[in-house]
């Protein structure tokens, strides 16, 4: 199971914002801080937490974690993505809370 237990939108270029995700492995729970989401093309995918390294003044990013193929970590990031609509669903943005009328 996959659930995403906060959203922080966050637009900056084809970041969309940074996911805090539960996962339970056989009724044991871990949390994955700072999954980032981006949007460029049509196309949605999200990143693993990483560490930016700069060497030579050339910037790269070295991922905490790696899957051992493509296919696992495209199927795990449509898990996330699937886990921050539902979490967005269910939980109105800061945005929408604050430009929604007043009932009084």
């Amino acid at each position: 199971m996959v659930k995403c237990i906060s959203f922080r939108e966050h637009k900056a270029g084809s970041l969309l914002g940074f996911a805090d995700i539960k996962v339970s492995i056989d009724g044991d729970e871990a949390t994955i801080f700072g999954c980032s989401m981006y949007e460029k093309d049509g196309k949605r995918w999200v990143n693993v937490p990483s560490k930016e390294i700069v060497k030579d003044g050339v910037k790269s990013y070295l991922p905490f974690m790696k899957f051992d193929n493509r296919d696992i970590s495209d199927k795990f990031s449509r898990k996330i993505q699937d886990a921050i609509k539902l979490f967005q669903s269910s939980n109105p943005s800061t945005d929408e809370f604050f430009t929604q009328e007043v009932p009084f």
